[in-house]
């Protein structure tokens, strides 16, 4: 029996969750039989069928229904035993979902209420995790009864498959004959319909506007087609149940983000509790509308009444309870399965109590404590037949389809013995079957696969995974999909040629798609087979090389891709130096740096020094980041004198990031020539001109010359949308949004930070993230809204958690910050003081490199002349003031150097030292630097740094009128002048209007938490343009604006179950969450930076293994206290 019957047949039998269901048919030829009885399910939806099916509970008649009700979800009751509390938040949730939907009118009152909800759950294999999915669609039928449910499940052995997960999710699109619903042609443009073969079997033929696009621009696309299919999907009232969303890739990931964008849906997805839970997931579970539940072991009380419940007696003697609760620490599936192992030696009294005999005590002795040797016993009690099917199952993956699994036992047994058997192991609870279009099944349990697959003798896995390769091979040729399955199974039977290239092509296809974690993880594998076959050196295998490191540089952690470039680059024969010493005196004017290639073979000596140049300026870009000034300049020039003789766009390339570098160096001349000459060189290449037009820009702005730098960032911009480079979009974006903030829009600047955050986050690119949050930061800090800026800055903590410390440009700005923010919203002199340590610590080693660092340098000065300040008033300072007017001193020297970097700072420094010269009541020389500093500022047309100066000379010379005209035009000032009301001790009338004190005046409390908010009112005055004002109006500044950003660390936080008791409570509102965020993040400083070395990055890191009070560190202790005061 065979065909759409079987089918069927396979979807009631997952459905009845281990029980009987029967379709219309069946119930017609038996409702006539004295001896069955029948009731009424609502109709379910199932693969392959077009409309609702009707279903009905079979049962002999006379039985009590309820029980034969119990026995579908029987083994779903047992492992949920000691969860009430998590089974409570799952219920609330589900209903709290069904009134939602029935309560749509509520939509236009109150849109917020139709925001995803979400229910994480978390614990550690065994908890019961998967358990409370099925409970909660078990409860979501019974009160939804129209209500859809869509499912997806992560896969071991294809975590770096891009959406492998969401499979089965989107081929409920498709009817029985795999086709498309009519609304598809009109949501999704015939040209891109072919996208959609990333999560289909089927495979539409690629277009010629697919084929064109850039990696980036077509994963984006993607996303965005798969969003517009999910909202079509997921209407109001769905709910998504995702299992071991640990094993999800990053575009997984990126479309569980996309969820937020769908309204009135639940979101339940379970994970596998570990040391470092992904980033993604940190900030899936802050979220607002989130709700996390922490499964534990169970106490000895809930094993006790697990056991009976599955042994079916009233009492079970406490000997064998505390030996089962022990054996299997509270786990309850292990304790699950050493009850299934002694239940045929029990057999109740006549009150239904279990007694203890010698063959209890025998079995129970004689069952492993380890979780495998339990599992392996399981499966060893099988026939020979069904252990067979398992095995060969389990060398497939977590699911399997019969048809490969009928072809790979052709020798063994046919189809419908096949097919029995596995109806067999789907009452054993085994295996399950799955729904699609071909009949499949999966483990129950992922550990029962690998304990499976652990039994198989190595030759009988090889020959299997070669086979399972050969069939991928002949049933689906060419099709990229399948390139990490090929891989695993070659590398599996140890056909190492066949898996490096197939790892490799894996490995190309994540890259050019800007999947960088994927990619990483095939190159790295590659490489590694590489060193097995010793081929480390070859061609290929270098190119593989300089891939990875292109990888982890994108993924921003540079400190692996530095170490790994370098690596590469010494196989070709090209040393790079680790110190900037000896990087300096090599780029010496006139001198040229010695360049020579190791190449066996003359044919590949054209292929090796591009990759030579390729490589030098990736570490060329990277170094910049780092601030390594004279190694990025080093590795930039060794790229040019390189470059000439291996392609123009090469070539373009590096005379561009040299000229980055040399106007760095203080080379305007060389800077000049060299972008110009790249710029010619480039000619008509867009992908080339992308970069090089963002390099121009970098060093116009370098130059101070602005409205040069905004045109060749904005010809950046124009090209990577064409081109669809969204990271050198955003990059781009972002840095025109700064010389924005130097001409004094600010509102052009938030609106240009904002726009490339959205986009960058939608990527999950995290390093472009943090790019564009330090600049938001920055931009929050100049208009007066320091909450703002601590969200900005928490959000940049969590995503410090995905990339390394190399980037110290971005380090050097939000330290800058950070240590601002302590003395604003707490008044922490020790935890400011300890920022601007660390900030002195690295600029020891680092040279002034990256001219958007220039916030970083202003700020640590700012920082540490208001410690001073405050401490001049307090007698009971915290910190020495000897050591205070040091760190002051120290700030000064670096922003001094860094200003003769870039003239552009020189005004700063100039109004800094006329500030220091007042203090120490030098006022005719103060005013004399004041002078120079506002002509250096209208020279260069800086109109907010025009604007700051402006005020400080106002404040020392009590001019109140300019005070007040000037906060007109930059009304956040208000808010970040208080810095020079307080250092100079004189607050003009009407300066806290509308705000409270930043800093206790003298007198007050030093461990006072002043607020530093706006009021409404003062926040939205107009500005008053006076034609007087010695300041000319400027564009109002985003502080008036409304400004929403979504990814702010708003989310609330959870309290952590007990680990004997398993109790989950619920989040706090957002608001308090939001509190618990502020208060966590002020309440400690990171420590003092370890310095260390690292190649040629000289990383520093605080503590060896990073910071040690990192925002999930301290968000895991409030939510300890959370619970203890519950």
């Amino acid at each position: 029996m065979v065909g759409d019957i079987v089918n069927l047949s396979a979807r009631l039998m997952v459905a009845s969750k281990g029980g009987v269901l029967c379709d219309q048919d069946t119930f017609d030829s038996a409702k006539t039989n004295k001896a069955l009885s029948f009731k009424p399910l609502d109709p379910i939806r199932v693969k392959g069928k077009t409309n609702p099916i009707n279903i009905f509970i079979p049962s002999k008649q006379g039985k009590d229904r309820k029980e034969n009700e119990k026995e579908i979800s029987e083994e779903t009751q047992v492992c949920l035993f000691g969860r009430e509390n998590q089974k409570k938040i799952i219920s609330q949730s589900v209903l709290d979902l069904k009134g939602r939907n029935e309560s749509k009118s509520s939509l236009m009152t109150n849109p917020s209420v139709f925001r995803i909800q979400a229910v994480m759950i978390e614990g550690e294999s065994g908890t019961g995790k998967t358990m409370l999915l099925q409970f909660a669609e078990k409860l979501f039928r019974e009160n939804n009864s129209k209500g859809k449910i869509l499912s997806g499940c992560g896969d071991q052995l294809n975590t770096s498959t891009p959406y492998y997960p969401w499979r089965d999710i989107f081929e409920t699109m498709l009817d029985s004959e795999g086709n498309f619903p009519e609304w598809v042609a009109k949501d999704i443009p015939a040209t891109f319909l072919p996208l959609l073969n990333v999560v289909l079997p089927k495979q539409l033929e690629e277009t010629k506007e697919i084929a064109s696009m850039s990696g980036q621009l077509r994963t984006e696309k993607t996303r965005e087609i798969l969003v517009k299919v999910l909202k079509r999907l997921a209407t109001s009232g769905t709910l998504i149940l995702l299992d071991n969303i640990q094993w999800f890739d990053s575009a997984s990931w990126a479309l569980i983000s996309a969820l937020r964008e769908i309204h009135g849906i639940l979101l339940i997805a379970a994970i596998q509790q570990a040391k470092s839970m992904p980033v993604q997931y940190n900030q899936l579970v802050n979220k607002p509308n989130t709700q996390k539940i922490a499964l534990g072991n169970l106490g000895e009380d809930d094993v006790t009444q697990l056991i009976a419940n599955r042994l079916g007696v009233t009492k079970v003697p406490t000997e064998i309870s505390k030996e089962i609760f022990a054996k299997s620490r509270g786990n309850p599936f292990i304790a699950h399965e050493i009850t299934l192992a002694i239940k045929d030696f029990v057999h109740p009294n006549k009150y239904g109590e279990m007694t203890v005999t010698p063959e209890i005590q025998a079995a129970l002795k004689g069952v492993p404590t380890a979780l495998s040797g339990l599992l392996t016993a399981k499966v060893d009690k099988l026939s020979p037949s069904l252990s067979l099917i398992l095995k060969v199952g389990s060398v497939i993956g977590r699911s399997f389809s019969v048809d490969l699994l009928s072809l790979l036992m052709a020798k063994e047994t046919d189809k419908a013995n096949l097919q029995q058997d596995l109806s067999k192991l789907v009452q054993a609870g085994m295996i399950e079957s799955e729904p699609g279009p071909h009949p499949t099944y999966a483990f129950t349990n992922i550990l029962i696969r690998d304990a499976v697959y652990n039994l198989m003798m190595f030759s009988q896995k090889r020959d299997l995974h070669k086979s399972v390769a050969d069939y991928i091979i002949k049933h689906f040729p060419g099709n990229t999909v399948y390139y990490p399955a090929l891989a695993h199974h070659y590398k599996s039977a140890e056909l190492y040629d066949e898996a490096i290239v197939f790892l490799t092509k894996a490995g190309s296809r994540s890259l050019f798609n800007f999947e960088n974690k994927e990619a990483a993880s095939f190159f790295s594998e590659a490489l590694e087979l590489t060193v097995k076959l010793k081929v480390s050196t070859s061609l290929d295998s270098i190119g593989t090389a300089r891939k990875l490191g292109v990888s982890y540089y994108n993924l921003g952690i540079f400190d692996k891709a530095d170490s790994i470039l370098r690596e590469v680059s010494e196989l070709l024969g090209v040393t790079i130096p680790t110190d900037e010493s000896k990087a300096r005196s090599a780029t010496k004017p006139g001198k040229k740096i010695p360049f020579k290639l190791i190449c066996e073979d003359p044919s590949e000596l054209s292929h090796r020094k591009r990759e030579a140049v390729i490589i030098l300026l990736a570490l060329a870009k990277l170094n910049y980041y780092a601030c390594n000034r004279s190694i990025a300049t080093f590795c930039a020039q060794l790229a040019v004198q390189a470059g000439e003789s291996v392609s123009a766009a090469v070539q373009a390339e590096a005379l561009a990031l040299h000229a980055v570098c040399a106007a760095a160096g203080g080379d305007t001349t060389t800077a000049g020539e060299h972008h110009q000459k790249a710029i010619q060189i480039a000619g008509t290449q867009l992908d080339v001109l992308k970069n090089v037009h963002q390099f121009a820009g970098m060093v116009h702005a370098s130059m101070a010359k602005w409205d040069d730098s905004l045109a060749s960032f904005n010809l950046a911009i124009d090209a990577a949308k064409t081109v669809g480079d969204l990271r050198s979009w955003e990059e781009s974006t972002v840095l025109a949004g700064t010389v924005k903030y130097l001409q004094g829009d600010l509102a052009e600047s938030v609106r240009m930070t904002k726009e490339a955050f959205v986009s960058s986050k939608s990527r999950g690119d995290f390093q472009m993230q943090v790019l564009a949050l330090c600049a938001q930061a920055r931009n929050d800090y100049a208009n007066g809204d320091n909450e703002e800026c601590l969200k900005n800055l928490i959000d940049i903590e969590v995503a410090f958690e995905n990339v390394s410390n190399g980037d110290v440009s971005a380090r050097i700005n939000y330290t800058g910050l950070r240590a601002l923010m302590h003395l604003h919203l707490k008044n922490d002199v020790q935890a400011c003081f300890d920022q601007v340590s660390t900030m002195l610590d690295i600029f020891k080693l680092k040279e002034p490199t990256a001219w958007f660092t220039f916030c970083g340098y202003i700020f640590q000065v700012e920082a540490s002349t208001l410690m001073v300040a405050q401490c001049k008033k307090d007698s009971k300072a915290p910190i020495n003031k000897k050591k205070l007017a040091s760190r002051e001193e120290k700030s000064m020297v670096a922003l001094s150097k860094f200003s003769q970097s870039f003239k552009f700072v020189a005004p700063m420094y100039q109004m800094w030292e006329g500030i220091h010269k007042a203090i120490n009541g030098k006022t005719n020389k103060a005013e004399e630097d004041f002078k120079m500093a506002l002509e250096g500022s209208k020279n260069l047309n800086m109109k907010f740094e025009e604007a700051i100066v402006s005020y400080e000379k106002s404040i020392v010379s009590r001019d109140v009128k300019n005070v007040n005209q000037i906060w007109e035009n930059y009304p956040g000032l208000k808010i970040r002048g208080k810095v020079f009301c307080e250092i100079h001790d004189w607050f003009p009338e009407g300066s806290q209007e509308g705000i409270s004190v930043v800093v206790s005046p003298p007198g007050s409390p030093t461990n006072a938490t002043p607020s530093t908010s706006l009021s409404k009112s003062s926040r939205s005055d107009p500005v008053l343009s006076d034609p007087g004002s010695p300041l000319p109006p400027l564009n109002r500044s985003g502080s008036e604006m409304t400004r929403s950003r979504s990814g702010s660390a708003t989310g609330s936080l959870n309290s952590s179950t007990d680990s004997t008791n398993s109790n989950a409570s619920t989040t706090s509102p957002t608001s308090d969450r939001l509190r618990a965020d502020r208060s966590a993040f002020l309440s400690t400083s990171t420590p003092r930076a370890d310095l260390t070395k690292r190649n040629s990055m000289s990383t520093y890191e605080a503590g060896p293994k990073g910071p040690s009070n990192t925002i999930k560190e301290r968000m895991s202790a409030f939510e300890r206290r959370s619970a203890d005061t519950k």
